[in-house]
């Protein structure tokens, strides 16, 4: 978890399997994981028309030329943002 009061969309990502959820909602944002491939789609369609869309890569390795992309994360307006697994 992140030092700030804001929430991370990696929060979750550090509990359990068994007890992540796959969406942090408050007030006015919507944070999500997607591994539906038509909810997929449908991000990637709506960030690839956006005016402005944020792309963040999450990989993991000793070195960036050789680290594993391990997922993305698109966001097109605050408070929404989508991570998408490359393993699903």
């Amino acid at each position: 978890q992140t030092s700030s009061s804001e929430p991370s969309l990696f929060d979750f990502m550090d509990e359990p399997q068994a007890k992540q959820k796959n969406s942090y909602k408050e007030e006015n944002t919507d944070y999500r994981i997607l591994t539906d491939m038509e909810e997929i789609k449908a991000t990637i369609t709506a960030a690839a028309n956006a005016e402005t869309a944020a792309v963040a890569l999450y990989a993991v390795g000793p070195e960036a030329m050789t680290a594993q992309m391990e997922g993305m994360a698109v966001a097109t307006v605050t408070g929404s943002a989508f991570y998408i697994p490359t393993l699903l």
